[in-house]
């Protein structure tokens, strides 16, 4: 949902009135999170079908969640829990990047890899790794690959005709 502004657009479109929400996130910087994602929304409402009292009414029924979902106690994570994918090829299909020079400064894009049990194995370190745009996943050379070594790859999502798997081998 967080990954366009059309998805939150629709997202507030097609609410119905009589619905709350909770936004919660897993990430220890919480506070952080849940501003973002509430400016993100109000933006949303701004762009949306929504007369201004409509939008004033959808922001009181909209909660976010300024502590990570692990310190909540043990019954909400457990919840939560009682959601997560543990089947083939289920995992978490996006990715956060994190820059104080971007607005917002927190981008969500698809995850490849997807974490795909078939896929290579991740030696992600503690430490905030190279990020390397790769424009076209499908028609990216040889040549360039020296320059994305040992670096993440973010892999454009336009790319025409270009399947997820051959995108994983980049």
């Amino acid at each position: 949902m967080w990954t366009g502004q059309k998805s939150l657009i629709d997202f507030v479109n097609t609410s119905p009135s009589n619905v709350q929400y909770v936004f919660l996130t897993f990430d220890n910087n919480a506070l952080k999170i849940a501003t973002w994602m509430k400016s993100q929304l109000q933006n949303a409402l701004l762009l949306s079908k929504l007369t201004l009292t409509e939008q004033t009414n959808f922001m009181k029924k909209s909660f976010f969640v300024i502590t990570p979902v692990s310190e909540l106690g043990n019954w909400i994570p457990a919840i939560l829990q009682e959601w997560s994918c543990s089947d083939h090829g289920c995992g978490y299909n996006q990715v956060a990047f994190e820059s104080k020079s971007w607005n917002p400064p927190v981008k969500f894009v698809k995850r490849v890899d997807a974490r795909y049990d078939w896929a290579f194995v991740h030696q992600w370190k503690p430490a905030a790794p190279t990020l390397t745009h790769v424009p076209d996943g499908c028609s990216f050379s040889v040549k360039n690959m020296i320059h994305i070594n040992g670096s993440v790859a973010l892999v454009a999502g336009s790319s025409i005709n270009c399947t997820i798997a051959k995108k994983v081998m980049l």
